[in-house]
C-alpha cells in the first residue's frame, strides 16, 4: 500500500491519470482484503481481547471511506484523452 501511495503521488506529479487510477484502485482492493482478513481472524479467535482489538481495527478501517477517492480518480479519466 505504501508503494502504491508513492506511485499515486508520482503519477499526480507526472500528470498521469492512468497511473493515479491504477494505483488508487490497488490501494482500495488491498484495504478490502485486509478488512476481510481481519474479520476472518476475529471470527476464528477465542481470545476476547484479540477479538475486541480486531473489531476495533475493522471499525477504524471502515471509517476510512475510500469511495470518494476512487470516484475522484475515475473522474480524472474523463479528462485524459489516452484513456
Amino acid at each position: 500500500m505504501l508503494r502504491d501511495s508513492a506511485k499515486t503521488e508520482n503519477s499526480i506529479a507526472a500528470i498521469s491519470t492512468t497511473g493515479v487510477v491504477e494505483s488508487t484502485t490497488r490501494i482500495a482492493r488491498r484495504a478490502n482484503r485486509v478488512l476481510q482478513l481481519i474479520t476472518r481472524e476475529a471470527d476464528n479467535s477465542e481470545d476476547p481481547l484479540y477479538v475486541d482489538r480486531m473489531n476495533d481495527a475493522v471499525k477504524a478501517l471502515r471509517s476510512k471511506d475510500l469511495s470518494p477517492l476512487l470516484q475522484r480518480s475515475l473522474l480524472l479519466t474523463s479528462f485524459d484523452p489516452s484513456f
